[in-house]
């Protein structure tokens, strides 16, 4: 849980730079790499919610 949860914590950050670069323009991102991080951003936080609903 903690990989996960660093994991998920790495693509958070990660997402937060393409917000602030979408709105700042400082460097042109591809669409496969904003997909490339957005997909498994999804999956790893519907895994983090799976395992914390089926904690309790």
């Amino acid at each position: 849980m903690k990989v996960l949860n660093l994991l998920f914590n790495l693509s958070v950050i990660m997402l937060a730079l393409f917000v602030v670069n979408y709105f700042v323009h400082v460097v042109e991102v591809p669409r496969w790499l904003l997909m490339a991080v957005l997909l498994p951003s999804a999956v790893l936080f519907f895994v983090r919610t799976w395992f914390r609903i089926r904690g309790r």
